[in-house]
This record gives structure tokens, C-alpha cells and sequence, in this order.
């Protein structure tokens, strides 16, 4: 890296500086992603698989991981998505320092287009409206999370089988005696 008389970065180091920052965040964040979805994957799978073959402790304790995981998951994404923010912000003020057709400042004109899509489709259908790419990753955290908590409450459901007093054999055929008089 190359520095100026006054002891700061040339340009061309700093922006450098930055976009590997912003790089190392953003593969960070996909690999992430990846690895979340791999696991989760095969949690719902095993979860589903220990309720078939009335493997109800298994699946709840699966169920309980993968809603957990899902918050982890959720948790280290905005943490992540906080330090790619960061890295957009100082591209952005290097944009403006070094370009000055605004039309070739890639990172301003993308948060400015994205807020004016959210902005025009805001309102109609949920399958039309424009979300970002940190909304999509949240609703599937949260889905990932509900089919846990599934797995949480199927086998409490199970545990639960008693016999209501209106599946009585007893209680049945008195019904049906009175209901055919």
C-alpha cells in the first residue's frame, strides 16, 4: 500500500481497504447462509424422520435445536449484515469522493432504487412487493424456526393422547341410545 506525503492512504489503497472489507463480510455471509441451510436441513429432515417412526423424544429435541439454530443463525446474519452496512457506507463516501456522475455510484444508486421499489410496492401483494435480500434471509430464519417449534409441540401432543370422556365406548353407545329414541 502506497501512502500520500501526509501519512493517509492514496486513493487507490483506500479503496482497495475497503472493498476487502466489504468482500470479506459479504462471503462471509453466504457461506453462513450456506451452512445454515445445509443444518437446518438436515434437522427438519431427522425431526420428521424420529416422528415417523415414533421417535417422539428425538424429534423434540431436534425441533429444539432447530428452532435455536434458527435464532443463532438469525442473530450472527445481522451481526454480519451490520459490518457489510458499514463497508456499503464507506464505498459509498468513496463513490462520491472519487466519481461524479452520480449514475456510475453503484452503491448509492442501489440503496436509493431499493428504498424507491420498497416505497412504490408497498401495499400490494406480498408476492409482488420488493424485499431485500435481508428480509428474504429472516423470513426463512423464521420459517426454519416454526417448523422447530412444530417439533416442540407434535410430540407434546402425542404425550398427551388421553382418552376424552366422549371417546368412551361406554359413553358413546349411551349417546347413540338417546339420540335414536
Amino acid at each position: 500500500m502506497e501512502s500520500s506525503n501526509n501519512g493517509s492512504l492514496a486513493p487507490r489503497d483506500v479503496q482497495q481497504y475497503v472493498w476487502g472489507y466489504f468482500e470479506l463480510h459479504a462471503n462471509q455471509r453466504m457461506s453462513v447462509l450456506k451452512f445454515f441451510i445445509t443444518l437446518a436441513a438436515f434437522m427438519a429432515t431427522g425431526m420428521f424422520a424420529a416422528f415417523e417412526r415414533d421417535f417422539a423424544l428425538v424429534g423434540f429435541v431436534l425441533g429444539g435445536l432447530l428452532s435455536f439454530t434458527s435464532f443463532i443463525f438469525h442473530k450472527l446474519d445481522r451481526r454480519t449484515q451490520f459490518l457489510i452496512k458499514h463497508s456499503e457506507c464507506a464505498l459509498q463516501r468513496l463513490e462520491r469522493d472519487l466519481l461524479d456522475d452520480d449514475r456510475l455510484q453503484l452503491f448509492a444508486f442501489e440503496e436509493r432504487s431499493t428504498i424507491d421499489a420498497q416505497r412504490e410496492r408497498h401495499g400490494v401483494r406480498f408476492w409482488n412487493r420488493h424485499l431485500t435480500y435481508g428480509q428474504c434471509l429472516r423470513w426463512l430464519f423464521w420459517l426454519f424456526g416454526l417448523i422447530g417449534l412444530i417439533g416442540l409441540i407434535a410430540p407434546a401432543a402425542s404425550f398427551l393422547d388421553t382418552q376424552w370422556p366422549w371417546e368412551d365406548k361406554m359413553c358413546t353407545s349411551a349417546v347413540q341410545e338417546y339420540v335414536a329414541r
